[in-house]
């Protein structure tokens, strides 16, 4: 931790380092709190997948399966790299660092650090394939003067090829039932605040669930930062973009047309993202029930690009166990409802305490807050609102009540020991809770789904929220015109 702090740039060559994400992301926070801010460069260095079956580390000693313990080095590359991938998007500098895939195996397993002297310390790692990888002997030196170590670490860096994920860029198709690719963007460089961009990203979300005794139980994910880089606390089902890769013909791997040339985005290559999200996130290689196409939805934000999401129905395989750190739980009908009630509670909170708003953007996000609500069945709260929200600044009665409100619904779990508050949910999930969401649980049958539509189908003024809302948010002009979201 000493030495990756007070580096100036630092090369890393590892395989599955659990705790390298960890030390990387401890070590970028105190950087931050220097004049450097970040390193010079940070590169880290895995082993290509197609060289995996040839390591012999710790997992070759737990496991007396050689198949087990390939399949379960897989999963755990793609984890660390999952992770640092995450923490270097919300906190490294573009252009400062970059994650490379090593087409053979490394010659060794260590880290370069050029410190502010100008001298190289070497860190090696020596690894014994009966032994834990805890157990490694890490030798600490000084490099040779002729720099024999530094060539060593440049020479593996330079046979290796930077691993970037690179998203379709495009816009919806004109029957907007399948999406026009036109070109593509690093993951690093999308969805990023403030960009003012008018693209479009193809993405998925998969209403991911399984069946019990007590029915079917909706599976979602809490984001934290390591599951996810973005809208942190919030929970969500199975989601990710679609990438380059997942457009290969399978026969010849080719990523989509020659010369660049556009092409539609196929459900075949949703259903291919959503088969890679599932194994890479969380080692499903195989589920009995084939993934069920509901919608295709548009999802447009403020300040960035916009979504294209292909939205699955996916149940999972009942006997999967999920890892503590994945976040990966079973949630009630009634705690959903919940948590999307407290999520706008927050946001009326956000846009009361916004003292730079507009009359015309106070009336703005005004009429969508009272809008969802009026959707939760809270009419004289949306009253309320919708009368202080004509004023330069709201009253401190108001904003007493809906602290109050909060509060009274505020939501956590525990895991793995810990105390986590939800903050809401995710996206395009939140928008479509009502309109997509609930209507799929009630058809696979989550306890509570039809009780929650009847109700707002036998009232005639969340009905008309609901249909209201539903052409507000696919309003692009609108939601565009929003200064932040709601």
């Amino acid at each position: 931790m000493e030495q990756l702090t007070e580096a100036r740039s630092v090369t890393v060559v590892t395989v599955s380092d659990d705790s390298l994400p960890d030390l990387i992301e401890e070590a970028v926070l105190r950087k931050a709190r220097t004049a450097e801010g970040f390193w010079d460069h940070l590169h880290v260095v895995f082993p290509d997948n197609s060289v995996l079956p040839f390591i012999n580390d710790g997992l070759s000693a737990r496991f007396p399966d050689r198949n087990a313990a390939l399949a379960e080095r897989r999963y755990r590359v793609w984890q660390v790299r999952r992770r640092l991938m995450s923490l270097l998007l919300r906190y490294g500098r573009l252009g400062h660092w970059t994650i490379s895939l090593c087409p053979f195996a490394p010659p060794f397993v260590g880290a370069l650090f050029s410190m502010p002297d100008g001298k190289q310390s070497v860190q090696l790692s020596i690894s014994r394939p009966k032994l834990e990888s805890a157990e490694n002997l890490k030798v600490n030196f000084l490099d040779r003067v002729d720099h024999y170590f530094e060539q060593a670490f440049r020479e593996v860096v330079e046979s290796s090829r930077e691993e970037h994920e690179i998203v379709l860029v495009g816009e919806p198709s004109p029957g907007k039932r399948e999406f026009r690719c036109t070109g593509g963007r690093f993951r690093r460089s999308v969805l990023l605040d403030g960009q003012e961009t008018g693209d479009w990203l193809a993405a998925l979300v998969a209403v991911t669930w399984r069946s019990s005794r007590a029915g079917a139980e909706p599976l979602l994910q809490i984001n934290t930062p390591r599951t996810s880089t973005r809208e942190m606390g919030k929970i969500s089902h199975v989601s990710g973009y679609i990438n380059q890769r997942d457009c290969a013909v399978p026969e010849s791997g080719v990523t989509g047309p020659p010369d660049g040339a556009a092409f539609l985005v196929s459900e075949l290559a949703a259903r291919t993202a959503l088969d890679r999200e599932l194994l890479q996130d969380f080692g499903i290689s195989k589920c009995t029930y084939r993934a069920e196409l509901v919608d295709v939805l548009d999802f447009y934000y403020p300040d960035k690009e916009n979504l294209f999401f292909y939205l699955f129905e996916q149940q999972l395989p009942s006997e999967v166990r999920y890892a503590v750190e994945l976040q990966m739980l079973p949630w009630g009908m009634s705690e959903l409802a919940t948590i999307r009630e407290h999520q706008v509670y927050s946001n009326v909170l956000s846009v009361c305490r916004n003292e730079s708003l507009d009359s015309t953007q106070r009336d703005a996000v005004g009429h969508v807050l009272c809008l969802n609500l009026r959707l939760h069945g809270r009419h004289d709260a949306a009253e309320a609102l919708a009368r202080e929200m004509s004023r330069s600044k709201v009253s401190v009665e108001l904003l007493s009540r809906f602290s109050a409100a909060a509060e009274e619904t505020k939501h956590s779990r525990r895991s793995a020991q810990k105390k986590i508050y939800i903050t809401g949910i995710a996206g395009l999930q939140y928008r479509a809770f009502f309109t997509h969401l609930v209507p799929t649980y009630e058809r696979i049958g989550v306890l509570g789904a039809t009780d929650l539509l009847s109700a707002i189908h036998a009232d005639v003024s969340r009905r008309r929220a609901l249909a209201e809302l539903a052409e507000t948010y696919g309003n692009r002009e609108f939601i565009e015109s929003l200064v932040l979201e709601v």
